[in-house]
Formats: structure tokens, C-alpha cells, sequence
């Protein structure tokens, strides 16, 4: 009788286990949180760096600004640590011209400086794609001449 009620623990223990620990999460996802699958939202910066255009177009005409900057998150830009780019930083610095074309498009802008700026340095790193798009939106009277220590932010 002892063997039996041992075996049945055994066997059944570990999908009772599986089964409350299941209906909990369905209970929190119920409630916005999820242990499994958390809800992380992009910002406009990471949305353009994973190439989410959807998210870029929602997030503007939700009225994000494609100037400002935001936080990116480790890993999103290959970075270590947390850093600030703008949305078309974050997408030159992915070859997401794509994403560049559409943030200009919705009212993204650069000045003579910033475009300089980001223009030396995709050029440095021998993005020849992003130096093509900027190179389209090159301000009137801009000279290129790259120090050789700009950086994408």
C-alpha cells in the first residue's frame, strides 16, 4: 500500500507540479505580467535598430519624434551597456536603410553638423549603403571633411 502511494507521488507528482505552476501563469498573464514571455516595448530608437518598421510608423504617428534620444538597450546595437541614439543613429549603425528612408519620410532631420557627423562615420566603418542615403539628404554648402573619430552617437 506504501509502494503504491510512493509510485503515484512519483509519477503524478511532477505534472501536478507542471500543471499549478502553468495555471499560475495564466493567472498573472491574465493580470499584463507573464513569467515567461515579458512584455517589453520598443522605443522608436530600438524599434529602428531590430528593423521593425510597423512599430517605427506606429510609434510616430502616436507622436514620437524621430529627433529625439532614447535609451537602447544592451545588446540592441551591440553595445554592453545601455547607451542614447536617436532612431537614424540606431538604424545607420544596423545598415537599416530601409528604416533611415522611412524615418526621413515621417519627419526625421539632420543638421549640417549631425549629418557630417554620421556620414564620416558610416564611411569609416565602410557602410557604403548609408553613406549612398545620406549622401541623397547632403545639405546644401556641406564639405566633407571626416576627422576620423566620429562616432554614430
Amino acid at each position: 500500500m506504501v509502494r503504491g502511494i510512493i509510485f503515484l507521488l512519483v509519477a503524478v507528482g511532477p505534472a501536478v507540479i507542471v500543471a499549478g505552476l502553468d495555471t499560475a501563469g495564466l493567472m498573472m498573464a491574465a493580470v499584463g505580467d507573464h513569467p515567461r514571455w515579458p512584455n517589453t516595448h520598443l522605443n522608436l530608437s530600438e524599434a529602428a535598430a531590430v528593423r521593425d518598421q510597423a512599430e517605427v510608423v506606429r510609434l510616430i504617428e502616436g507622436g514620437d519624434t524621430p529627433n529625439a534620444r532614447r535609451p537602447v538597450r544592451p545588446g540592441l546595437l551591440g553595445n554592453d551597456v545601455q547607451i542614447q541614439a536617436t532612431p537614424l543613429e540606431a538604424a545607420m549603425s544596423e545598415r537599416r536603410t530601409e528604416i533611415m528612408g522611412l524615418l526621413f519620410e515621417r519627419g526625421a532631420s539632420l543638421t549640417p553638423a549631425d549629418w557630417l557627423r554620421l556620414r564620416c562615420a558610416a564611411q569609416a566603418r565602410e557602410y557604403g549603403d548609408v553613406v549612398a542615403t545620406l549622401d541623397a539628404r547632403r545639405p546644401d554648402q556641406v564639405a566633407i571633411a571626416c576627422s576620423g573619430d566620429e562616432s554614430f552617437w
